[in-house]
């Protein structure tokens, strides 16, 4: 099985996964007791529904594609896992990039509709608790390292590689 292969279906693991969640904020969702008005209420739904669901038809029918963005060096044929370590980083460093992504999704949805409930009713920023701004900041903290993983991972690769061969 070749590394493109690995990654494909992680990929389509990971769009099951935004489906799943897509379902779960549904549900979430209609038990919110939220003092927005409901057309903003509908639509903060409808757009956090729709675009994880748009995210998983991508992932679902076009892993190769998106495997061959994400794995650099990628050609049209396939390439057999070899002893080497480097294929398996740079699919670990995807897949933690993904779990990352994944798990920063939800958290960014409540602290979004936590932020347009705080503007809407006139509270201000000043309403919300500390502990709760330090987690809107690890939320996107964590988006950053999901970016950096999904993007940029070359960086970790190398500071990975000096570690093992000291």
């Amino acid at each position: 099985m070749s590394r493109e292969d690995i990654l494909t279906v992680a990929l389509r693991l990971f769009a099951i996964y935004l489906v799943i969640g897509a379902l779960q904020l549904v549900g979430q969702a209609s038990a919110t007791d939220i003092n927005l008005p409901t057309s903003s209420l509908i639509a903060a739904i409808v757009l956090s529904i729709i675009f994880p669901l748009l995210i998983a038809a991508l992932l679902w029918l076009l892993p190769l594609h998106i495997a061959a963005i994400l794995l650099p060096g990628v050609n049209e044929r396939s390439t057999a896992l070899s002893t080497n370590t480097v294929p398996a980083l740079e699919i670990g460093c995807i897949l933690i990039g993904l779990w990352l992504l994944a798990s920063s999704l939800s958290d960014t949805t409540y602290w979004i509709a936590t932020l347009i409930a705080a503007l809407n009713n006139e509270w201000g920023l000043q309403v919300i608790p500390m502990q709760d701004l330090a987690s809107m900041a690890a939320t996107l903290v964590q988006l950053a390292l999901a970016a950096w993983l999904l993007l940029g991972y070359g960086g970790i690769l190398k500071v990975i590689r000096r570690l093992r061969s000291r």
